[in-house]
């Protein structure tokens, strides 16, 4: 396990930070954002009325499984309680002021 991956001096490949969530669940939101516009172009039926919401709760879903799998640490936590504030600013229409997010 961990041992294995010290010896072999590779932990840095594993090691996750708020960086790596914030970029999954910014690039999920990004795609499916893409693929939710390029689908209400092609099939009207599928329309929905706000894609970026859905794209965020996405997002979101994406950035919660990744910090699942890197084990819920206490800065993966933290940095998942981040982003769930700020999906919610986005979803609420309501922007945070920056002391609230610090």
């Amino acid at each position: 396990g961990r041992q294995d991956l010290r010896n072999l001096g590779i932990t840095h490949l594993v090691s996750i930070s708020g960086l790596h969530i914030g970029g999954v669940a910014g690039l999920t939101a990004l795609f499916c954002l893409f693929l939710i516009k390029k689908i209400n172009y092609y099939f009207n039926y599928l329309a929905t009325r706000s894609p970026k919401i859905v794209s965020v709760i996405l997002g979101l879903f994406a950035a919660t499984i990744y910090a699942y799998l890197a084990g819920f640490s206490i800065p993966t936590q933290r940095s998942l309680m981040m982003i769930v504030i700020l999906a919610l600013s986005l979803i609420l229409k309501k922007y945070l002021s920056i002391l609230i997010k610090l």
